[in-house]
């Protein structure tokens, strides 16, 4: 067994590869990607996200997911990559069951996994037991945009909004783990009571990008000015605190 993030976080190197050489075993390695991948998509029960952890089936073509529910590790990529590998292929109609199972999971992960509770909104584990926001997590405000502005889309003009809005409430979040911290930067986990961020879950920084990532797209998106001032304020205090002789560090 494996993890869903790591089961599904191949594709698109491979495709790229793949589509950059002739050699066999790079077109080998696209194929068995492309095969998990399909085998994961057919798999899914579109009325829920699934577990994070994949074991394989007695069903040929189809495999099992188990355990814990999350847009965090574990998950991520394999969601992100749903759209991704669609519009890395031309968003072309052969390969709309990627596209189609992306929007699917997004609306059932409206229904569990977001809360706002009239406050700032946030991607809980396993709602309602876990009231966890993992940085990770920022990668799915990015990927709504992304989705509800590219070509391709099954997507009412009403669901359209609707991403938009869940992406701008998230990267709000995103934003506010990195504004609301003493030094400046985000933990990798936050706890949460209600709609108020009450302290790290896991008291440490790697630079991960999420949160970058996401405030980029809604700018790109929507050209609204504070999103740009978002990010500076973000760099400046990676290069107050993190910044070393030769790179930066982790705190």
């Amino acid at each position: 067994y494996t993890n869903i993030a790591e089961a599904g976080t191949l594709q698109m190197e491979w495709r790229a590869l793949g589509d950059a050489t002739e050699k066999a075993d790079l077109k080998t390695g696209r194929v068995r990607a492309e095969r998990v991948m399909l085998a994961m998509v057919r798999s899914l029960d579109r009325s829920k996200v699934p577990g994070s952890t994949l074991y394989d089936s007695d069903t040929p073509g189809k495999v099992e997911f188990r355990n814990e529910v999350s847009m965090a590790g574990n998950s991520d990529s394999f969601f992100e990559y749903l759209l991704k590998v669609h519009l890395q292929g031309g968003s072309s109609t052969a390969e709309k069951h990627y596209r189609d199972a992306f929007e699917d999971m997004m609306r059932a992960t409206f229904k569990t996994l977001i809360k706002s509770d009239g406050g700032m909104m946030r991607v809980i584990h396993n709602a309602p037991t876990r009231d966890v926001m993992d940085h990770l997590a920022c990668f799915l405000p990015g990927s709504l945009a992304l989705a509800a502005n590219s070509k391709g889309s099954s997507l009412s003009e009403e669901e359209r909004k609707k991403f938009m809005e869940v992406a701008a409430g998230l990267t709000e979040t995103c934003y506010n783990m990195y504004h609301m911290s003493p030094s400046g930067l985000a933990p990798e986990q936050l706890h949460w009571s209600g709609s108020d961020m009450i302290g790290p879950a896991a008291r440490y920084n790697i630079q991960r990008p999420e949160a970058v990532e996401a405030i980029f797209y809604m700018w790109r998106f929507t050209k609204d000015p504070k999103y740009r001032e978002w990010n500076w304020e973000i760099y400046q205090a990676f290069e107050r605190v993190l910044r070393v002789e030769g790179g930066y560090a982790s705190l």
